[in-house]
């Protein structure tokens, strides 16, 4: 082989070894540049999506946040209605044994008046004036249940008419006098007639100061007085309540305590 030859030979190798070392250079920098691009884009991408995500958690944890304040209010009502229920359940109970009691008690003093016989001169038993004193008394007795169940069903106009009839025909005295004005107090009361209500409470604790329910009677008047921002009243019945020693046992006497004393250390 001619010399020229060999060197154009050699010189066309060198260019080529070069044209490729200078092609895969770049070749080489071009597939950095993409990879950097597509890194740069799956990054931006991830960006999104990660802000998208906490977007959606957040309005998620909003949404529980909603859903969990609802959810109290849902059972803080309902839990109030079970114990407002709960009250009047326990109000109806006590009514319903307070009325067995006061037929219980009845019903043995309508039995003992009537095996009280007279013996008379001629040696005969005289039972007419026990037989209209036991009739009279079971009269009472019925209008007086009839009262208190029209009372319990929330008739408190009726009921307090029956009362008063009670109260009138019982000569204002005994237990159905005592039972009968407390009745009409408690039906003025609870038809939202208080001031009527104190006048009937503050005239039964004169008129019957030895009552099995005077107590009851007392604390009832200082609290409508204390509604009626009356708080020298209020102090006063309180303490006529704690002097009275019948009620030193009753559960009146523990909260006429309590309040009376929270009274004088506000003083």
């Amino acid at each position: 082989m001619k010399p020229k030859i060999v060197y154009t030979v050699v010189l066309f190798l060198i260019l080529l070894v070069s044209g490729c070392s200078h092609i895969t250079t770049l070749r080489t920098e071009e597939i950095r540049e993409v990879g950097s691009a597509v890194r740069k884009d799956v990054k931006e991408e991830l960006h999104m999506r990660a802000d998208s995500l906490e977007k959606v958690i957040d309005s998620l944890s909003k949404a529980q946040d909603l859903i969990n304040r609802r959810m109290i209010a849902e059972l803080t009502i309902l839990a109030n209605r079970v114990a407002d229920e709960s009250e009047r359940t326990d109000s109806r109970q006590e009514e319903i044994l307070y009325l067995l009691g006061m037929l219980i008690g009845k019903s043995d003093k309508i039995l003992s008046k009537k095996v009280v016989v007279t013996q008379t001169a001629g040696g005969t038993i005289a039972l007419d004036s026990i037989e209209q004193e036991a009739e009279k008394l079971q009269e009472l007795e019925a209008m007086f249940n009839t009262a208190r169940s029209d009372y319990l069903r929330g008739e408190h106009k009726l009921a307090y008419d029956a009362f008063k009839q009670i109260y009138e025909e019982s000569g204002k005295k005994g237990e159905y006098a005592e039972e009968s004005l407390y009745g009409m107090a408690q039906c003025l009361e609870s038809a939202g007639q208080k001031d009527k209500a104190l006048t009937l409470y503050k005239a039964f604790s004169k008129q019957y100061p030895e009552s099995s329910i005077v107590c009851t009677v007392l604390f009832k008047t200082s609290s409508i007085l204390a509604e009626n921002g009356d708080t020298a009243g209020q102090k006063n019945h309180l303490q006529q309540l704690l002097e009275t020693k019948k009620c030193m046992n009753t559960n009146e006497y523990l909260q006429g305590g309590a309040i009376l004393q929270e009274m004088l250390d506000a003083n």
